[in-house]
């Protein structure tokens, strides 16, 4: 199955934290590339270019991330679940990597284009949104409760615009 030739980003993955959204943004931008330099043919170099400049910029932003979470958050399940989230992902781009050995590079590039889109919009969508409430929160002096609250008005709403 041909992947798509662009990973969209909307309105609801924006978390309101510019810093935040602009990394994300370029998450997607390399994505793209990686998706498009494979869809012209090229997956032996998107992968050779692109692989190594999306796990570093990816750990540059899971570590801003996980700052804003040490602040807000931290002790907590959430942070907890947020960095394992994290964690896994860099897992899985060494296990991408280290499937060339014995995967052509035009499969992996697909199923790796796959991959980032999926997770990149899942992630976005609920743990960075809970982060932008739980920082929100913490800048406003506003009750637990209350983000808790609006996070889930706001997850509701994601649900329904995404169907």
């Amino acid at each position: 199955m041909k992947h798509k030739q662009r990973v969209d980003w909307h309105a609801g993955l924006n978390t309101g934290h510019r810093a935040i959204d602009l990394q994300h943004y370029e998450l997607f931008s390399k994505t793209n590339e990686l998706i498009a330099m494979h869809e012209a043919g090229q997956s032996t170099q998107a992968l050779d270019d692109l692989l190594p400049s999306l796990k570093t910029y990816a750990l540059f932003h899971f570590s801003e991330e996980e700052t804003m979470l040490a602040r807000v958050a931290g002790g907590t399940e959430s942070e907890r679940q947020h960095v394992l989230q994290h964690r896994e992902f860099a897992h899985d781009i060494e296990v991408w990597n280290q499937r060339r050995s014995s995967k052509t590079d035009t499969e992996i590039a697909e199923d790796l284009g796959h991959y980032l889109e999926i997770w990149l919009i899942s992630h976005i969508a609920v743990a960075d949104q809970e982060l932008a409430h739980l920082v929100l929160a913490h800048e406003t002096h506003d009750t637990p409760a209350r983000q808790s609250a609006a996070w889930h008005q706001h997850r509701e709403s994601f649900d329904v615009n995404r169907t």
